[in-house]
């Protein structure tokens, strides 16, 4: 968590996509570990000391994906009316990071 909060700050965002991008163009997609990671990174995250953020936990659960060898889609979402940004991990069509009901609140407008 620590270091996804350090990868997202404004001027390593762009870094840290380009990066994240480059690790998940060399996994693969095996979707019971996926889940299994989910499940377990959600069960562990209340004991983390660090607010919960979308874009923060979103890294943080691809990092550990990537570290395993498998990888998702990190998803980046608008909505207007009121304007609200919003990003998710999604393994098919699975929503890893949030209810998926909140998602389908945002139209995506970058997948990685």
């Amino acid at each position: 968590m620590l270091r996804a909060r350090t990868a997202i700050r404004s001027a390593r965002l762009a870094t840290t996509i380009a990066e994240l991008s480059r690790r998940k163009a060399e996994a693969g997609c095996d979707p019971e570990s996926i889940t299994g990671a989910a499940l377990r990174f959600e069960a562990n995250r209340s004991s983390v000391p660090i607010a919960r953020r979308c874009l923060i936990d979103s890294v943080a659960l691809m990092c550990m994906l990537l570290a395993r060898g498998v990888a998702a889609d990190l998803i980046f979402g608008v909505r207007t009316g009121p304007f609200a940004a919003h990003c998710w991990l999604q393994a098919g069509g699975h929503v890893l990071t949030c209810a998926q009901d909140e998602a389908r609140n945002f139209t995506p407008i970058l997948v990685i």
